[in-house]
């Protein structure tokens, strides 16, 4: 999203002041620089709908840009001074909501940068504060379902005492397997043998992307599996550990995959 947003707003700079340079209309300028992004990403939408909120985002920063160059220049063009207060204020306006609506889309696509999200989150200090857009939420039934299963799940993993401990999910590199090391043991601490356990990492709101990773059994207590992500940005991690007819699930911090 981030990538034609912004290379849409760029392209549109580039088709205004190339028009100029080819001496057409003030008007026809803007026309045709926003209509041909425009044009250009509804073919993208309708191959890949990415939402109608996203469509709205990027009509509406492509549009605002055209009539930014078209008042700027057109001004200057026919009066040959400089611009009123009141259209100032007018392209103020724009050039805020072009800001914030990028800043709301990094935070939707990446979530607060930790050092934001500790001071502003509530649980913060603590880590592990997810500040991403997770996807569409459901209201309704199914929602109190799955609000209730995840309370059953906390009270499980209480009563069951297990200490689990993922290693290999720190600095993961872009399309570099990585082995995670999984370490299980019971609330006394003795290993949980022949235990069942999987690793799924998700990225938030895109579905279908997940990676999945299956534990084999090594030392006592010890599981070792292999990881390998295409994409770099943000992971979401669920992992999954049957031991006889007890499972739990447990989400880990979102984990981060850096260019190599």
């Amino acid at each position: 999203m981030l990538t034609t947003l912004f290379g849409g707003t760029v392209l549109i700079v580039v088709l205004y002041y190339g028009l100029r340079l080819l001496k057409l209309p003030n008007y026809w300028c803007g026309v045709v620089s926003a209509a041909v992004p425009m044009a250009a990403y509804s073919l993208f939408a309708a191959r890949d709908w990415p939402g109608l909120d996203v469509v709205t985002m990027h009509v509406t920063v492509f549009a605002a840009t055209a009539v930014v160059l078209s008042l700027i220049n057109g001004r200057r063009r026919v009066h040959g001074e400089k611009l009123h207060w009141a259209p100032k204020l007018f392209i103020g306006f724009f050039a805020v909501l072009f800001v914030l609506l990028a800043a709301f889309a990094y935070i939707a696509t990446n979530g607060l940068p930790d050092s934001i999200a500790k001071r502003v989150m509530p649980g913060g200090e603590s880590g592990g504060v997810h500040t991403a857009f997770a996807g569409v939420v459901p209201h309704g039934e199914d929602a109190a379902k799955g609000i209730s299963e995840h309370l059953k799940q906390r009270d499980r993993q209480s009563r069951l005492g297990w200490q689990i401990t993922v290693a290999g999910l720190d600095r993961l590199a872009l399309n570099q397997a990585r082995e995670v090391t999984l370490h299980v043991q019971d609330r006394a601490g003795a290993p949980l043998t022949d235990a069942s356990a999987q690793l799924i990492l998700s990225r938030p709101a895109q579905r279908g992307d997940d990676a999945i990773v299956t534990f084999s059994p090594g030392a006592p207590g010890f599981y070792r599996g292999s990881l390998q992500l295409t994409e770099t940005g943000q992971w979401h991690a669920l992992l999954r550990v049957q031991y006889g007819n007890d499972a739990i699930e447990i989400e880990q911090p979102i984990v981060s995959v850096l260019a190599p």
